[in-house]
């Protein structure tokens, strides 16, 4: 509103990113560069930059990131956070929504694959487009169901 920064939090063994803000929750990705290499997500408040809740992804890496142990993607929608997940061993895409108030999952929907290449997502209110594999998997955020694949 102003125009001046401030420190919201230090967190020494992970480097944080912002993804999106609702209703005084601010939602970071959160890195962990100490030990094993994790990803996870949080709800920060964003005027205190207390940690209000903390989801550890199973996938390795952001989409584009990797060549195995799992890529994600993560995006606010009109229904709360929506988090995918394209797992190997076994092959498998995991759909999630978070509220991003509390942390809080509606229900994960696990569909199986017959790869785990994840390409590349294109994001809508509802929707979600997933190239697996050269293979298009229209998702339903609000199911979590696979509705097509081409």
């Amino acid at each position: 509103a102003n125009g001046l920064m401030r420190q919201l939090t230090v967190e020494q063994d992970y480097k944080l990113t912002p993804l999106a803000v609702r209703a005084g929750i601010l939602i970071v990705r959160a890195e962990r560069t100490r030990g094993s290499k994790r990803f996870e997500l949080w709800g920060l408040e964003a005027k205190s930059g207390q940690r209000r809740w903390q989801y550890v992804l199973q996938a390795l890496d952001p989409v584009g990131g990797s060549i195995s142990g799992g890529e994600w993607a993560a995006r606010l929608t009109p229904r709360g956070l929506s988090i995918v997940q394209v797992l190997p061993d076994p092959d498998r895409l995991i759909v999630e929504t978070l509220d991003p108030q509390t942390g809080v999952s509606a229900g994960q929907a696990t569909t199986s694959l017959d790869s785990d290449a994840f390409w590349g997502i294109t994001w809508a209110d509802n929707q979600a487009w997933l190239n697996i594999s050269n293979r298009l998997y229209v998702v339903n955020l609000a199911t979590g169901a696979v509705g097509y694949i081409w």
